[in-house]
Protein backbone atom coordinates (compact mmCIF):
# COMPACT_ATOMS: atom_id res chain seq x y z
CA UNK A 1 0.00 0.00 0.00
CA UNK A 2 1.55 3.60 -0.93
CA UNK A 3 1.11 6.21 1.27
CA UNK A 4 -1.49 7.78 -1.23
CA UNK A 5 -3.28 5.13 -0.98
CA UNK A 6 -3.56 4.85 3.02
CA UNK A 7 -5.59 8.28 3.07
CA UNK A 8 -8.65 6.46 1.10
CA UNK A 9 -8.68 3.43 2.59
CA UNK A 10 -8.97 4.73 6.18
CA UNK A 11 -11.36 7.05 5.20
CA UNK A 12 -13.50 4.29 3.22
CA UNK A 13 -13.28 2.33 6.66
CA UNK A 14 -14.30 5.12 8.73
CA UNK A 15 -17.42 5.83 6.10
CA UNK A 16 -18.52 1.72 6.61
CA UNK A 17 -18.13 1.66 10.30
CA UNK A 18 -20.25 5.13 10.40
CA UNK A 19 -22.96 3.54 8.32
CA UNK A 20 -22.57 0.15 9.73
CA UNK A 21 -21.83 0.74 13.39
CA UNK A 22 -25.86 1.84 14.20
CA UNK A 23 -27.13 -1.18 12.66
CA UNK A 24 -25.76 -3.80 14.21
CA UNK A 25 -25.55 -2.01 17.61
CA UNK A 26 -28.95 -0.94 17.24
CA UNK A 27 -28.30 2.21 18.09
CA UNK A 28 -31.44 5.05 18.11
CA UNK A 29 -32.11 8.84 18.87
CA UNK A 30 -30.17 9.39 22.26
CA UNK A 31 -31.86 8.48 25.44
CA UNK A 32 -33.72 5.74 23.45
CA UNK A 33 -33.43 2.19 22.99
CA UNK A 34 -33.36 -0.26 19.79
CA UNK A 35 -36.36 -2.17 21.75
CA UNK A 36 -38.49 1.46 22.94
CA UNK A 37 -37.98 2.73 19.08
CA UNK A 38 -38.51 -0.50 17.28
CA UNK A 39 -42.10 -0.95 19.69
CA UNK A 40 -42.78 2.62 19.70
CA UNK A 41 -42.75 2.50 15.50
CA UNK A 42 -44.80 -1.07 15.98
CA UNK A 43 -47.58 0.85 17.61
CA UNK A 44 -47.69 4.27 15.82
CA UNK A 45 -48.28 2.12 12.50
CA UNK A 46 -44.70 3.46 10.86
CA UNK A 47 -42.66 2.02 8.34
CA UNK A 48 -39.37 0.00 9.79
CA UNK A 49 -36.95 -2.77 9.24
CA UNK A 50 -36.02 -4.94 12.30
CA UNK A 51 -32.86 -7.18 11.89
CA UNK A 52 -32.44 -9.82 14.40
CA UNK A 53 -29.06 -11.35 14.96
CA UNK A 54 -27.33 -13.39 17.77
CA UNK A 55 -25.07 -11.64 20.42
CA UNK A 56 -21.90 -13.27 19.53
CA UNK A 57 -22.03 -14.75 15.77
CA UNK A 58 -19.40 -16.29 13.80
CA UNK A 59 -17.94 -13.15 12.12
CA UNK A 60 -15.35 -15.32 10.39
CA UNK A 61 -17.90 -17.39 8.27
CA UNK A 62 -18.64 -16.29 4.38
CA UNK A 63 -22.25 -17.04 5.07
CA UNK A 64 -22.06 -13.72 8.46
CA UNK A 65 -19.68 -11.92 5.74
CA UNK A 66 -22.18 -11.68 2.97
CA UNK A 67 -25.00 -11.19 5.85
CA UNK A 68 -23.12 -7.99 6.82
CA UNK A 69 -22.20 -7.18 3.57
CA UNK A 70 -26.00 -6.93 1.96
CA UNK A 71 -27.36 -5.22 5.31
CA UNK A 72 -24.68 -2.51 5.25
CA UNK A 73 -25.14 -2.26 1.01
CA UNK A 74 -29.24 -1.84 2.08
CA UNK A 75 -28.65 0.42 5.04
CA UNK A 76 -26.60 2.75 2.70
CA UNK A 77 -29.42 2.57 -0.09
CA UNK A 78 -32.25 3.69 2.55
CA UNK A 79 -30.52 6.02 4.49
CA UNK A 80 -32.90 7.82 6.79
CA UNK A 81 -36.06 6.38 4.71
CA UNK A 82 -36.70 3.71 6.93
CA UNK A 83 -35.64 3.18 10.41
CA UNK A 84 -33.11 -0.07 10.75
CA UNK A 85 -33.51 -1.29 14.40
CA UNK A 86 -31.73 -4.38 15.73
CA UNK A 87 -32.46 -6.81 18.54
CA UNK A 88 -30.20 -9.77 19.47
CA UNK A 89 -32.37 -13.11 18.62
CA UNK A 90 -32.65 -13.87 22.76
CA UNK A 91 -34.36 -10.52 23.51
CA UNK A 92 -36.74 -10.62 20.42
CA UNK A 93 -37.79 -14.15 21.72
CA UNK A 94 -38.37 -12.08 25.37
CA UNK A 95 -40.72 -9.58 23.80
CA UNK A 96 -42.23 -11.04 20.27
CA UNK A 97 -44.78 -13.80 20.77
CA UNK A 98 -44.98 -14.24 16.70
CA UNK A 99 -43.14 -14.48 14.11
CA UNK A 100 -41.28 -17.31 15.85
CA UNK A 101 -37.26 -17.36 14.86
CA UNK A 102 -36.58 -20.72 14.12
CA UNK A 103 -32.65 -19.62 13.68
CA UNK A 104 -30.27 -16.75 15.33
CA UNK A 105 -31.32 -14.66 12.53
CA UNK A 106 -34.13 -12.72 11.07
CA UNK A 107 -35.50 -9.67 9.31
CA UNK A 108 -38.78 -7.76 9.29
CA UNK A 109 -40.16 -5.35 7.03
CA UNK A 110 -42.88 -3.18 8.29
CA UNK A 111 -44.85 -1.07 5.96
CA UNK A 112 -46.90 0.05 9.14
CA UNK A 113 -49.68 -2.08 8.72
CA UNK A 114 -48.36 -5.59 7.38
CA UNK A 115 -44.90 -7.48 8.09
CA UNK A 116 -43.15 -9.93 6.13
CA UNK A 117 -40.52 -12.15 7.79
CA UNK A 118 -37.36 -13.61 6.72
CA UNK A 119 -36.30 -16.19 8.86
CA UNK A 120 -32.47 -16.72 8.44
CA UNK A 121 -29.91 -14.53 7.59
CA UNK A 122 -30.31 -12.90 4.27
CA UNK A 123 -28.03 -14.01 1.79
CA UNK A 124 -29.49 -12.51 -1.21
CA UNK A 125 -29.29 -8.81 -1.71
CA UNK A 126 -32.97 -9.09 -3.40
CA UNK A 127 -34.74 -9.82 -0.30
CA UNK A 128 -33.92 -6.10 0.92
CA UNK A 129 -35.26 -5.04 -2.18
CA UNK A 130 -38.82 -6.64 -1.96
CA UNK A 131 -38.96 -5.84 1.67
CA UNK A 132 -37.95 -1.73 0.35
CA UNK A 133 -40.54 -2.30 -2.29
CA UNK A 134 -43.23 -3.73 0.14
CA UNK A 135 -42.76 -0.98 2.14
CA UNK A 136 -42.82 1.73 -0.29
CA UNK A 137 -46.10 -0.08 -2.25
CA UNK A 138 -47.79 -1.02 0.93
CA UNK A 139 -48.54 -4.45 -1.29
CA UNK A 140 -46.61 -7.68 -0.87
CA UNK A 141 -45.06 -8.51 -4.23
CA UNK A 142 -45.33 -11.85 -6.14
CA UNK A 143 -41.45 -12.17 -5.32
CA UNK A 144 -41.55 -12.15 -1.66
CA UNK A 145 -41.80 -16.51 -1.49
CA UNK A 146 -39.41 -16.63 -3.94
CA UNK A 147 -36.96 -14.73 -1.45
CA UNK A 148 -38.26 -16.21 1.39
CA UNK A 149 -40.31 -13.22 2.62
CA UNK A 150 -43.65 -14.62 4.64
CA UNK A 151 -46.97 -11.72 5.49
CA UNK A 152 -47.02 -12.52 9.19
CA UNK A 153 -48.96 -11.29 11.66
CA UNK A 154 -46.40 -9.22 14.63
CA UNK A 155 -47.64 -10.19 18.47
CA UNK A 156 -45.82 -9.01 21.30
CA UNK A 157 -45.65 -10.69 24.49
Amino acid sequence: MTAMQRPVLVAVVLAALTVLAPVLSGSCAQGATAEQEFLAAQAAGRPFVLVVAPRRPNKGSEAYADWQSYLEAFSTRVGSEVPIYTLSADHFRKIVKTPRLRSSFATLFSNGAQVLFHDGMVLEPQVYSVGLQFIRDRSIAAAAADHGLKSTKLERR
